[in-house]
C-alpha cells in the first residue's frame, strides 16, 4: 500500500485545517460570530491545500508559482500561531477576543490574495516539494544516530501526521519512517527481530541535499560551529520556523536582536554549552524542544536552568540530555503545558524529581526519566500514557503501584529497583506483579526491568502465575538484570512474546519446556547462574519460531533433537573453559547442533580467566568437533575472554558436577 507523504506546505496546512475544524466544534459553540468566519476561512484554505497537493506530484517550479507557494506556507504558519494563541487565551482567562482573532487571520488571507492572484494556467504548472519527513533529518549532524522514536514523536508534535484508516498518528508516522528507509534516504543501523529499524543515520551526501533543500524551502535552518546565529536568523528572507543550533565554544552568545527573532520558531534543537543557548522564554510558539546541554568549560558542574519552559504553552515535545557535570532544573510546575505529549530527560535531575503536577497533563503520552527519579503521586490518572520509563518500585507508594495497573493505554514500561529495605517487602511485590498482570491484559507490549539483581521478596512473587487471562499482549520482556529463581510460570502464558532476555538462578526441564512452547519467540537471551544438574534436551517442535539464541552458563548442558529450532540461524554460547573438564564431555554432546537445518553461525565466547592453555584449547576443540560436517556448512566463530573468570558464572558448590543425569539419546 502506498504511503501518503506530505510536503512542507501541505503538512502545516493540514495541521491548521484540523484546528479550524476544532474551533467549529461543540466546545466553541458559545463563540457564535467565530463559526461563520472560521467556516469561510477553512473553505478557502481547503482550495489552496488541494492545489498544493497537486504541486507535490510535479517536477519543476517556475518563479511565480514558487513565490506563491512560499507565501502560502508563511501565511499558514502565521494563521496557525494566531489560532493557537487565541485558543490558549480562552483556556487561561476566558478572553473572548474573537473579533481580533478573525480580523488578524482575515487580513493575512486578503493580503495574500492581493499580492498573488492565481491565473488559470497555474494549474498546469509543475512543482515538486521535498517531503517534510526527509527535511526533518536535517537537524541531525552527519553520522549521528537517529532514533526512530525520537523522529516519529517530533513529526507528531509538529502536526505533520494525521490518523488514517483507524491507524493512530504514531503508526502513520512510523510508516513514513519506513518509507524513508525503503527509499534509501536514511540508512538502517539497528534492526529488531521483527525487521523494524530502531536506529538509523543519514548519509553525508543525502544530508547535504536535505540541508540545502530545507534552507531553500525555509523548513529548517542549521547554524553550526562559529557561524553567526544573529545573521542567520535576522537576515533570513522569511521568518525562521525551525532552528538547529550547534555552536562551538568560541561562538557568540545569543544577543537581544537574535532572541527577538525567536518568537516565530516552532522547533528548536540545541547542542552545546548552556551559556550559548537562546533564552527559552523567547520561543512563544515553540512546539518541539530538543536540548543536549553541557556546562561551560571550567564551570565545575551545576544546574542547567530550564524553569522558563513552564511558559512554552504550545510545547508538545520536550527532550533534555545533560552532560555528566550538569543537572537539569525543571520548573516546579508545568501544568500549563496542556499540549505536551513527550517529556524525556536523560541525565541527572535537580532535586531528583519531576514536577508533581505532571500527572495533570492530559495529552502526555511518553514520560521517560532517569532511574533515580521519584515519580509523583497520581500516576494512575495519566490515562494517555503509552510509554513510562523508569518507574522506581522502591520509591513508589502502594497506592501508586496499585494505580499503575489502571494505565490501559500503556504500551512500554521500564522498571527500576534497588535492594533497599523497602524492596524486601512481599506485599510491595504482590501489588507490583498484580499491576503488571493487569497491564499485560490491557495491551502492554514491552516490559524492561532495570537495576541490580532482584531482591528475594520480588523473586518469590515473580514465580507466581499472573491473573487468569486468556491471552496477554506482551511482545518484549527484558529481564536480564533481574535474577529469578527459575523461569517464572507466567512466561509460558505470553503467547505473543517475540523477544526475551532472562536471567535465572537455576534452569530446569520445566522451564526449558515452557520457553520452547512459546510460538512467537524470535530472540532468546538466557543466562543461568548455576549450571543445570541434568542434561536439558530441546525436543522436536521446540522453539518453532526462534531465530537468535544466546545462552550463558559455565557449562552449556544443552542438546537438540531433530525438529528442534527449525528456524534458528545464530547460536551464541558463553561458557568457561573449566566447564569442559568439570562436567565431562559437555560440548561433545552438542552434536545435536547438526540437526538444526537453518543454522548459519555458531558463536562462542570462552572464559579463560583462571584456566590454563590446555583447558582452553580443549574447550575450543570440543566445540569444533561438535559442529563438524554440518549440512549447511555453517560458520563457527570462537573468541577468548581473559577477563571472564569462573566467578562470573557463580557456580554453586552444591550442584552436581560429575556429568551424571538423564540418558541422552541424540538422533
Amino acid at each position: 500500500m502506498a504511503v501518503v507523504m506530505v510536503s512542507a506546505s501541505t503538512g502545516v496546512m493540514n495541521s491548521l485545517m484540523r484546528k479550524l475544524t476544532t474551533l467549529m466544534g461543540e466546545e466553541y459553540r458559545r463563540l457564535k460570530n467565530v463559526h461563520k468566519e472560521v467556516a469561510s476561512l477553512r473553505d478557502e484554505l481547503s482550495s489552496m491545500n488541494a492545489f498544493l497537493e497537486r504541486l507535490a506530484d510535479t517536477d519543476e517550479l517556475d518563479v511565480q508559482t514558487k513565490e506563491w507557494r512560499n507565501h502560502v506556507r508563511e501565511m499558514t504558519y502565521d494563521i496557525e500561531d494566531c489560532t493557537d494563541d487565541f485558543v490558549h487565551r480562552l483556556y487561561i482567562d476566558g478572553a473572548d477576543d474573537k473579533d481580533g482573532f478573525v480580523h488578524e487571520i482575515t487580513r493575512r488571507l486578503k493580503d495574500l490574495r492581493a499580492r498573488h492572484k492565481i491565473a488559470k494556467q497555474i494549474r498546469d504548472l509543475k512543482a515538486r516539494v521535498q517531503q517534510v519527513s526527509e527535511r526533518r533529518t536535517s537537524a541531525y549532524p552527519e553520522d549521528d544516530y537517529i532514533h526512530r522514536d525520537d523522529l516519529v514523536r517530533q513529526w507528531v508534535a509538529e502536526g505533520f501526521v494525521s490518523a488514517i484508516h483507524q491507524r493512530d498518528v504514531e503508526e502513520v508516522a512510523g510508516s513514513y519512517f519506513n518509507e524513508l528507509i525503503n527509499r534509501s534516504m536514511i540508512q538502517p543501523l539497528y534492526t529488531d527481530n521483527n525487521g523494524d529499524v530502531l536506529e538509523c543515520r543519514v548519509h553525508d551526501m543525502i544530508l547535504d541535499l536535505i540541508v540545502l533543500k530545507s534552507a531553500e524551502e525555509n523548513f529548517f535552518t542549521v547554524v553550526a560551529g562559529d557561524d553567526d546565529l544573529r545573521s542567520a536568523v535576522s537576515g533570513a528572507r522569511h521568518e525562521v520556523r525551525r532552528l538547529c543550533h550547534r555552536p562551538t565554544a568560541g561562538a557568540a552568545i545569543a544577543t537581544a536582536a537574535t532572541t527577538a527573532s525567536a518568537a516565530h520558531i516552532r522547533s528548536f534543537v540545541f547542542s552545546g554549552q548552556c551559556s550559548l543557548m537562546v533564552p527559552l522564554n523567547r520561543f512563544k510558539f515553540l512546539r518541539v524542544l530538543n536540548l543536549h546541554v553541557v556546562q561551560s568549560s571550567g564551570a565545575g558542574g551545576g544546574d542547567v536552568d530550564l524553569t522558563s519552559i513552564c511558559r512554552l504553552f504550545h510545547l508538545r515535545y520536550l527532550k533534555v540530555t545533560t552532560s555528566e557535570n550538569a543537572r537539569a532544573q525543571l520548573p516546579e510546575q508545568i501544568r500549563g503545558l496542556q499540549h505536551l505529549e513527550t517529556l524525556e530527560v536523560h541525565g541527572d535531575l535537580a532535586g531528583g524529581a519531576i514536577p508533581s503536577d505532571v500527572v495533570h497533563l492530559p495529552r502526555l503520552s511518553h514520560l521517560i526519566v532517569p532511574g533515580s527519579t521519584r515519580l509523583p503521586e497520581g500516576i494512575g490518572s495519566m490515562r494517555s500514557l503509552r510509554t513510562l520509563e523508569v518507574l522506581r518500585v522502591d520509591l513508589t507508594s502502594m497506592d501508586g503501584l496499585k494505580s499503575l495497573g489502571e494505565l490501559a493505554s500503556l504500551r512500554s514500561l521500564g522498571v527500576w529497583c534497588f535492594g533497599e529495605d523497602r524492596a524486601q517487602q512481599p506485599e510491595l511485590w504482590d501489588t507490583f506483579w498484580s499491576s503488571i498482570a493487569s497491564l499485560a491484559s490491557h495491551g502492554l507490549r514491552g516490559l524492561t526491568l532495570f537495576g541490580p539483581l532482584l531482591p528475594p521478596a520480588a523473586m518469590d512473587m515473580a514465580g507466581r502465575p499472573l491473573l487468569p487471562v486468556a491471552e496477554y499482549r506482551l511482545q518484549t520482556l527484558d529481564a536480564q538484570l533481574w535474577l529469578f529463581h527459575g523461569v517464572p510460570q507466567w512466561i509460558g502464558q505470553l503467547r505473543r512474546l517475540h523477544r526475551l532476555d532472562l536471567t535465572v538462578n537455576s534452569l530446569r526441564k520445566d522451564g526449558v519446556d515452557a520457553l520452547a512452547a512459546l510460538p512467537a519467540l524470535l530472540y532468546l537471551c538466557l543466562r543461568a547462574v548455576c549450571p543445570p544438574r541434568r542434561w536439558l534436551v530441546v525436543g522436536a517442535g521446540g522453539f518453532p519460531a526462534l531465530v537468535d539464541f544466546f545462552f550463558t552458563c559455565s557449562a552449556p548442558r544443552l542438546a537438540f533433537k531433530e525438529g528442534a529450532m527449525p528456524k534458528v540461524k545464530c547460536i551464541h554460547l558463553t561458557f568457561h573453559a573449566h566447564g569442559a573438564e568439570l562436567f565431562g564431555p559437555v560440548l561433545e554432546h552438542l552434536a545435536g547442533l547438526r540437526e538444526l537445518p537453518s543454522l548459519e553461525l555458531l558463536s562462542a565466547t570462552i572464559g579463560t580467566g583462571e584456566a590454563d592453555i590446555e583447558e582452553t584449547m580443549a574447550a575450543e576443540g570440543a566445540l569444533w568437533r561438535a559442529f563438524m560436517n554440518h549440512p549447511r556448512n555453517a560458520r563457527v566463530h570462537t573468541q577468548r575472554a581473559d577477563g571472564l573468570t569462573s566467578d562470573f558464572f557463580d557456580v554453586a558448590d552444591g550442584d552436581d558436577h560429575d556429568g551424571s543425569g538423564v540418558d541422552l539419546e541424540l538422533m
